[in-house]
């Protein structure tokens, strides 16, 4: 007998699959569902609901009738899927399938992701929808049922990831960014959610670059020989993964040991763990130096392939050669950067070795490439030679870069080098693309930056200059069609740059000039008169401060203009934006930094008295110094101006203050001054230091202590004529503590708060 509470829940039932037979729109799943299958109903319940203003419904396929009509979109491996030949279990990770039957539309795709991004190639392609940014996702009202629709794809490249900003909380951007189809989250924790967006590990332990400290540091004293060797003819045992040294390559022993590390790295990974979620790229790459071993039989390998990125690749082959029979499925992943960058001859990877590439920018010392601009450019000849030549020797992983890493203020688009290096790289079989793209304040039209990179790493084929007009359209809204000509008239002053645009400092930008930031002013003049919206303005503001903070930099270079009145316009537009890109700890700090900067522009400091019969040609005190990693611009009561550059060092230093300028392009010392501790001055005060008589280059920079953590540029001072270019370069510096000063009961440290080139 049936109770009367069964017979209401058939009833209910019935009354449900009735409503579900004539129903318009519905999402059907499988009767039960994987995780994947059913995050994916739930976004596309969610960006549907919003598109046709109406409430729609997850339905499992056991309720819905045969004989069922309507709008109907079935996710994942239904049996209406199967009847109509889509069963998706053939499918890669990431493939997708979308097809219309009548006017229902099956979405699925493999697993783990490939039925969620069919999801989202159905929301972009035929609902119009963009994931702007994390705050921002335009879905544009549906007016028709899409229909006869036949199409299949993955994404070009099997690891996209995207190194960005780090506002908290982050769980809006790597949504956002998911969205975009990102699938590698550098070193960003939180596993649980990506879990939960159907991310898992790409990398397997340790880490994703440079691994070689990581196999190396549990090995004893009884290993010294399997460390690599350094000129001086040391042995260099790496204390993190910046080293110092590397590993020795061309021991067995040392090949025997990353083998059998390696195989216990995947075996742990895999543990309790489902095959899906196994990892298939470990990385063994060198720590983050350039000591590599220089022993006769590295070098003998290294002159056998006519470079030493054959030593790195002999080393890795050997160890991938080990486990590719055991583990067929895992890729080894190396390093093509620094030391090894430059292809060899007469060698080729193993088909279980991914060659990653990282060609740094010409900022560093050991870069050659202009990163903003495109591999085809005339400045990147050389590096896109690489990247080909290395594309011929095995399968590619790339480590790029969309931003400079310059400690100046500098303007670079990066939508050239977005739109034509990707295509190159699809066309060269790269199989992994990871990109730092941090500084959202520093860099102009950033969320357009990352938005494009982001689905031009999923499609490479796409227009870029449509995507760029999308993108501006929606963004900017009433005020699109002046950003759209900021971005284009950005573009066409930087190509007067002939030089690399990491090495032309911005005193030297003459595309930068007066002309260009009355045409700047122009255009957000009318973009403000058009916006509509507060989040507008937002976006506007960005960009503004942005452009603004490059003009406050160039004040020397261009007519007189109000400082105050600029500054302040940075301060209320970094105000209005920052809550969107950067942590709310964080917002007062740069606000602060803002204003300080602000007052020390207008410092007036007079000629040290011993200069006073000298011309002073350039006088850098603390507004035009830098931070750099471990020294800090901070408050010193008796330094020039209230602040120097502080390094809370010198126990290392015995005692010697050491102070230089060094040529980057010629990898030499021009001049070095040390100074012993009976030598020194022990007043614990500031000092003028007289290094004598230099030739400024091209690529320079002075420095102080021996860690060269203490530095400063000198470069834009060089006149490219060749004349006038020698100068005395004289140091104000203060040492305190007692590896310094006898007896001192001060912190050990050195200061500097001024650099004057004098003639």
């Amino acid at each position: 007998m049936f109770s009367v509470l069964k017979l209401k829940k058939i009833l209910s039932l019935i009354s449900f699959v009735a409503t579900v037979t004539s129903y318009g729109q519905i999402i059907v799943i499988p009767e039960t569902p994987s995780p994947e299958e059913q995050h994916a109903a739930n976004e596309l319940q969610e960006h549907l609901q919003i598109a046709t203003n109406s409430k729609i419904q997850i339905v499992p396929e056991n309720q819905v009738g045969k004989d069922a009509d309507g709008n109907m979109i079935f996710i994942g491996l239904t049996q209406f899927a199967a009847e109509n030949g889509l069963e998706f279990k053939e499918l890669g990770k990431e493939e997708w399938n979308l097809k219309s039957v009548g006017r229902k539309i099956v979405l699925g795709g493999g697993k783990p992701r490939g039925t969620l991004y069919a999801v989202y190639e159905f929301l972009e392609r035929y609902c119009g929808v963009m994931w702007l940014d994390e705050h921002t996702t335009h879905i544009p009202k549906l007016q028709t049922w899409p229909e006869k629709i036949d199409i299949k794809g993955k994404p070009a490249f099997e690891v996209r990831g995207l190194y960005a900003y780090f506002r908290e909380p982050q769980n809006k951007r790597r949504l956002y960014m998911a969205r975009n189809r990102q699938n590698l989250f550098h070193d960003e924790g939180n596993q649980p959610f990506l879990n939960s967006l159907e991310i898992h590990p790409v990398f397997g332990s340790p880490r994703e670059c440079h691994t070689y400290y990581n196999y190396t540091k549990e090995w004893g004293a009884d290993l010294e020989d399997c460390f690599s060797l350094s000129t001086d003819g040391k042995r260099l045992r790496a204390q993190s993964a910046s080293g110092p040294g590397q590993v020795c390559f061309s021991n067995q022993k040392c090949i025997d040991l990353f083998t059998a590390k390696l195989e216990e790295f995947i075996q742990a990974d895999r543990k309790n763990k489902p095959q899906a979620e196994w990892p298939i790229i470990y990385e063994i790459s060198a720590n983050d130096n350039e000591s590599k071993c220089v022993c006769e039989n590295c070098l003998a390998l290294a002159k056998k392939y006519d470079s030493y990125g054959g030593t790195v690749l002999a080393f890795t082959n050997a160890i991938a050669a080990r486990i590719k029979n055991k583990y067929p499925e895992v890729y080894v992943e190396m390093f093509a950067y620094g030391f090894s960058e430059i292809p060899p001859k007469g060698i080729r990877a193993e088909k279980n070795v991914l060659i990653r590439v990282a060609q740094l920018g010409s900022e560093f010392g050991q870069g050659i490439r202009d990163t903003l601009r495109p591999l085809t450019h005339p400045n990147n000849i050389e590096p896109n030679r690489r990247v080909q030549e290395w594309s011929q020797l095995g399968q590619l992983a790339v480590w790029d870069y969309w931003t400079m890493y310059v400690r100046e203020a500098r303007l670079g688009l990066c939508t050239a080098a977005i739109a034509a290096n990707l295509p190159l790289y699809e066309k060269l079989g790269v199989r992994s693309v990871f990109v730092e793209a941090e500084n959202p304040l520093n860099n102009i039209f950033y969320a357009l930056r990352l938005w494009l990179g982001l689905r031009m790493l999923n499609n490479p084929s796409l227009d870029a200059k449509n995507e760029i007009k999308r993108f501006m359209t929606v963004y900017y809204g009433a005020a699109a069609a002046e950003m759209l000509a900021l971005h284009d008239y950005i573009e066409k002053r930087e190509s007067e740059i002939k030089g690399r645009l990491n090495d032309v400092a911005l005193r030297h930008r003459q595309d930068l000039d007066d002309a260009f930031f009355a045409e700047a002013e122009r255009l957000f003049a009318v973009a403000w008169s058009r916006n509509e919206t507060p989040e507008i303005t937002k976006r506007l503001a960005k960009e503004r401060a942005c452009l603004n903070s490059i003009r406050l930099e160039r004040r020397a270079e261009l007519l007189p203009f109000e400082l105050t009145k600029l500054g302040q316009q940075i301060r209320d537009d970094l105000k209005l934006s920052l809550p969107d890109w950067t942590s709310s700890n964080k917002i007062a700090v740069i606000l602060n930094e803002l204003d300080t900067k602000m007052t020390g522009i207008n410092l007036m400091l007079p000629t040290p008295a011993e200069l006073a019969e000298r011309e002073v040609v350039v006088d850098l005190t603390w507004p035009q110094l830098y931070n750099h990693y471990q020294s800090k611009i901070i408050e010193v009561a008796d330094a020039a101006g209230g602040r120097a550059v502080v390094l809370k060092k010198g126990d290392e230093d015995k005692g010697l203050l050491q102070f230089g300028l060094y040529d980057v392009a010629g990898k030499r010392e021009i001049k070095t001054s040390k100074i012993p501790l009976e030598e020194n001055f022990q007043d614990e005060k500031f000092h003028l230091y007289n290094l004598g008589k230099v030739t400024l280059t091209s690529k320079c920079y002075a420095w102080a202590h021996y860690s060269w953590n203490i530095q400063r540029p000198l470069s834009e001072f060089y006149q490219s004529n060749g004349i006038s270019n020698e100068y005395d370069l004289y140091f104000s510096i203060k040492v305190q503590g007692p590896a310094y000063v006898k007896d001192s009961l001060q912190e050990n440290a050195i200061m500097l708060d001024r650099i004057l080139l004098v003639r």
